[in-house]
């Protein structure tokens, strides 16, 4: 009943079907020593593949609305101290409510820790604290993931830690009222992306690279209970 429930879940099917690829792309180029030149015609079609599969859907860690859960909770804790800050230190009136580009900075942070899952992002919320790698011959570690340089260049915009950080900074000191909120906007979307990673690091299945599309007791229990 577990396979079934999986490939009716089409994101969670594609997450099995990347980390095959994954997996297959390299131990068919350890086995590859004798032909080479066919290495590059691998490379392309487990690429290929892995693209056109992913397109439609995204793969989930915590389900999306846990992810959304969880980050709801978390300003709700903070609000009585976020508020004021972003009202009198910061200038955003509304505070949390405030509109900048994109939406308010609340809505930001849910929709941030919302779409850090999408296409193939995934693969890089892995961390091995042994190793210090990510999912095994997929992605990168976590951690490096979310410290990459300032708007390094990936499939999108980035949304690291240093990316929130630049445009924090931009928000803070560009001329034009639609300059700062622009960078308010983006600074907020790349906090909500930066949090989407540190709650996929409460799950032991993304601190021990452990598969689990078919089978993870904490994530499925998450799905189906409210986090409050």
């Amino acid at each position: 009943m577990k396979i079934i429930s999986t490939l009716k879940n089409p994101a969670s099917l594609i997450n099995v079907l990347c980390i095959f690829c994954g997996h297959s792309f390299f131990f068919l180029r350890s086995r590859m020593n004798p032909a080479p030149q066919l290495l590059p015609g691998i490379v392309c079609s487990v690429f290929v593949l892995i693209c056109v599969l992913l397109l439609p859907a995204r793969g989930w860690t915590w389900e999306v609305n846990t992810h959304e859960d969880l980050t709801k909770e978390a300003i709700r804790i903070m609000e009585t101290v976020l508020n004021p800050y972003l009202i009198n230190n910061l200038g955003l009136e509304g505070g949390l409510n405030a509109s900048v580009k994109g939406g308010t900075p609340r809505e930001l942070m849910i929709r941030g820790s919302n779409t850090e899952d999408n296409g193939i992002r995934f693969l890089n919320h892995f961390h091995n604290p042994i190793s210090n790698a990510g999912l095994t011959g997929s992605g990168e570690s976590a951690i490096k993931w979310s410290l990459r340089p300032k708007e390094a260049q990936w499939f999108g915009e980035f949304w690291s830690w240093n990316d929130a950080r630049e445009y924090y900074f931009k928000a803070l000191t560009f001329e034009t009222k639609a300059e700062r909120d622009e960078n308010w906007g983006k600074t907020f979307r790349a906090l909500g992306q930066v949090m989407h990673l540190l709650q996929d690091s409460a799950n032991p299945s993304h601190v021990r690279d452990d598969l689990h599309a078919f089978d993870d007791g904490l994530h499925d229990y998450m799905a189906h209970h409210s986090v409050t």
